[in-house]
């Protein structure tokens, strides 16, 4: 077995593919030349999965060590963060939601203690990373 990293976003990209495909499947498809509605997610949805499956089985012939389980947690995490920005985008605004994010997830293996979170240094960091943008 290959790498497991390769193995899961090969999981990751054929599901989503199909899922693609399948919700083009409920329009009209159209031709090359006058494109339906359905036309784009379902050739990128395709695209996607075909990458999906040659990583697959790239990871299924290649020797190596053994595919390790989905890091469910950060994946949790990740989706989580992106939910909690569309709600705060909102209510604070690009640049409030970006900041709270951003502090969601600055070193999230770290724990900081409150006079960190305060610090002018930090405001810093953020025009510095708001510039970046």
């Amino acid at each position: 077995m290959g790498h497991s990293k390769d193995f899961w976003s090969g999981v990751i990209f054929l599901t989503t593919g199909i899922g693609f495909v399948g919700f083009g499947r409920d329009y009209p498809m159209g031709t090359a030349m006058s494109m339906g509605p359905a036309y784009f997610p379902t050739v990128l949805g395709g695209l996607l999965a075909l990458i999906g499956l040659i990583l697959i089985v790239r990871v299924l012939l290649r020797p190596g060590p053994a595919v390790g389980s989905l890091a469910l947690g950060k994946l949790g995490l990740v989706t989580a963060s992106n939910v909690l920005f569309a709600l705060l985008l909102r209510r604070l605004g690009l640049v409030g939601a970006l900041t709270q994010i951003h502090d969601l997830q600055e070193e999230p293996g770290r724990q900081r203690s409150l006079v960190d979170r305060g610090s002018p240094c930090k405001s810093q960091h953020h025009l510095r990373t708001l510039e970046r943008i």
